[in-house]
C-alpha cells in the first residue's frame, strides 16, 4: 500500500482515545515492544531484527501509544528509511502493532497517522507499507487513513477485490497505483 501522491500536503488525523498518550519510544520500551510484536503474531521478533529496524529509523520516527496512568506500551509504529534497501527515497511504515487488550480504540491508526505525518514533515514523497491480506482490521485502518493499494499483478488486484468485499469498501482499482514490481521502490 502507498500514501497517495495527491495527499502529500494532507496528513491523516486520528483523535487519540482517552487514557492514552503518543510519545517517542525509548530504550526502556524495548522489552515491552518485543512482547507486543510476539503478541501480534510475529514470534520471530528479536533484538537482531529490532537492530535492523533501528538502523533504518529516521530521527524521531518511532511512535508508541502508552496508557496515560502507567506509561504501559500498548501500540507501536516506525518510520523506516529505505527499509528494503531498494530506494534511498522511500519511507516504510513499519511494524504497526496493538496489544489485544487495547484494540478497538484506534490506537494502531493513531500511531500510523503519527508515522505518516512524520514522513511528510521529513519530505518523503514515497511512503509505503507492507501487510498480509488476512489482516483485515489493519487493512481497514490503512484504507480509512487514506492509504491505497498498490496493484502489481492480476492476482493482487483479485486479492484486493476480495479484501474490499470483506470490508464493505469500495473497490476502485482504476484509481490505485499500478506497477509490475511487488517492491516498487
Amino acid at each position: 500500500m502507498n500514501w497517495p501522491v495527491e495527499r502529500m500536503d494532507d496528513p491523516p488525523v486520528v483523535p487519540l482515545a482517552e487514557g492514552y498518550l503518543i510519545r517517542q519510544a525509548t530504550a526502556d520500551d524495548i522489552p515491552m515492544f518485543l512482547k507486543l510484536m510476539h503478541g501480534c503474531g510475529w514470534t520471530d521478533w528479536d533484538k537482531e531484527r529490532l537492530d535492523y529496524c533501528l538502523a533504518r529509523l529516521i530521527p524521531t520516527g518511532w511512535f508508541v501509544a502508552v496508557t496515560s496512568d502507567s506509561d504501559r506500551l500498548v501500540a507501536s509504529a516506525m518510520c523506516l528509511h529505505n527499509y528494503t534497501g531498494r530506494s534511498p527515497e522511500s519511507g516504510t511504515l513499519g511494524w504497526v502493532g496493538c496489544n489485544a487488550q487495547h484494540r478497538g480504540k484506534r490506537l494502531g491508526s493513531a500511531v500510523t497517522a503519527a508515522v505518516t505525518t512524520r514522513f511528510l514533515q521529513a519530505g518523503y514523497k514515497d511512503i509505503e507499507l507492507y501487510t498480509e491480506h488476512f489482516r483485515l482490521p489493519a487493512l481497514h485502518s490503512y484504507l480509512r487513513l487514506g492509504y491505497v493499494p498498490y496493484l502489481y499483478s492480476t492476482s493482487v488486484t483479485e486479492v484486493w477485490r476480495e479484501v474490499c468485499h470483506s470490508l464493505n469498501w469500495r473497490f476502485t482499482p482504476d484509481q490505485w497505483p499500478r506497477g509490475s514490481n511487488a517492491f516498487p521502490t
